[in-house]
């Protein structure tokens, strides 16, 4: 499996999986990245949006932990720690790193 990064404002036709961060903002875990409409497609399939499922699945922002949401219509969400709300690039690209590498091994997950 080949693993692609790209970088948009709005979910492209096609995609399976979507990764997003997780920050600390106020002692408090915050999502980045999620588009309206792909919450509103978890909203629509798990009746909750995508932060109470991050909670549930135990996702943190502790620095490159990287925890899965199960797929809602055939798209899969990826969250990835990234630490405090000031978020350095250096840091960044370690948390994509870490999603990439997960997200790579995912053809060997069957039971997610």
């Amino acid at each position: 499996m080949t693993a692609s990064l790209t970088l948009s404002k709005s979910l492209p036709r096609g995609t399976d999986i979507v990764v997003v961060g997780m920050a600390t903002a106020n002692a408090t875990p915050v999502l980045v990245g999620i588009l309206p409409e792909f919450d509103q497609a978890y909203r629509r399939h798990y009746s909750r949006p995508i932060a109470d499922l991050a909670e549930a699945a135990g996702a943190k922002s502790e620095e490159e932990t990287v925890c899965a949401l199960p797929a809602a219509g055939g798209l899969r969400v990826v969250i990835v720690g990234v630490g405090d709300a000031d978020v350095t690039p250096q840091r960044l690209r370690r948390a994509t790193g870490a999603a990439l590498r997960w997200v790579a091994g995912l053809s060997d997950r069957r039971a997610l």
